[in-house]
């Protein structure tokens, strides 16, 4: 019988950034499909709340504060897409929602594709 593996607990802090009723999203490739997703600091040190400030600030140029926490979100990898590759997996996630107290216009054009 195979050695049960011991998940790596990694805690992250998710920000959902709402401005006159859009919500900020971020386009990445995920397994050669696009995705949207939130800013994420992960793997962090600090209180989860704390590091979302400087996070979605490097990711957007967006200064954000707290509106509350949404929801927390648990994610064992076995569970998912990737049994195999992703078993030791397991993530808490806290997901915030903030809101822009910067200049939210884009100062860049958005990348293509």
């Amino acid at each position: 019988m195979a050695e049960p593996t011991t998940p790596e607990i990694r805690t992250s802090a998710k920000a959902v950034i709402l401005h006159d009723s859009h919500v900020l999203l971020m386009r990445a490739n995920w397994d050669d499909q696009a995705c949207f997703s939130s800013s994420e600091a992960a793997n962090i040190p600090e209180s989860l709340d704390y590091a979302v400030h400087p996070e979605v600030h490097e990711e957007t140029g967006l200064t954000v504060t707290f509106d509350g926490m949404l929801w927390l979100r648990k994610c064992i990898g076995a569970n998912h897409d990737h049994p195999v590759s992703e078993a030791k997996t397991h993530r808490i996630e806290a997901i915030f929602l903030c809101i822009p107290i910067s200049d939210p216009t884009p100062t860049r054009r958005p990348r293509p594709g």
